[in-house]
């Protein structure tokens, strides 16, 4: 999420304050950005376990689930796709947050 990577764990008002989900290239050569066109959220909170799909980056429809997690929640975006400088379509790995 932003500059964030897969850290483990988010207060829950830093995870709340996210906008946007972004990919870049780590390690390379100059800076290089992908623009993620798709993912899954999945959450387990309070025993329910939801997934929610969302087209393009954005978090902005996702805030209402936000806030229903509570501390020690686990929070997945999966299935994440971008398209890179290039013009291809790549899937991503999985992002993995536990909410303190």
């Amino acid at each position: 999420i932003g500059n964030i990577i897969d850290i483990g764990r988010m207060s829950k008002g830093e995870f709340d304050a996210q906008t946007t989900i972004q990919a870049y290239y780590d390690n390379f050569g100059f800076k290089a950005t992908c623009k993620v066109t798709s993912f899954d959220m999945a959450y387990e909170t309070n025993g329910v376990v939801g997934t929610i799909s969302v087209k393009g980056n954005s978090l902005e429809e996702l805030k209402s689930t936000f806030k229903k997690l509570r501390k020690n929640s686990k929070v997945y975006f999966e299935n994440i796709k971008a398209v890179g400088p290039d013009g291809l379509e790549v899937k991503l790995g999985q992002l993995s947050i536990r909410v303190n």
